[in-house]
């Protein structure tokens, strides 16, 4: 399926530690977002995270400006 208006890419870098995906994926599933792909992993050497997902959502019942600032909460 072509990407539109439901679809986004969700990009993180911070430091690595424990967490991190079950933050993101809890706060996705609370809020009905569904996830397509997802792919990350720590760095040993500079202890960063990296992480890409890419995740649909109903833009009608959650917009995007709304998901963007729940992660405030999460990052801190």
């Amino acid at each position: 399926m072509p990407p539109d208006a439901s679809h986004a890419v969700l990009t993180i870098s911070c430091p690595d530690t424990v967490g991190i995906v079950a933050a993101v994926s809890g706060y996705f599933a609370g809020n009905g977002v569904f996830i397509t792909e997802s792919a990350h992993f720590g760095d040993v050497l500079t202890g960063r995270f990296f992480m890409r997902t890419v995740f649909r959502f109903d833009p009608v019942a959650t917009p995007l400006e709304q998901l963007e600032a729940g992660f405030t909460d999460i990052g801190g």
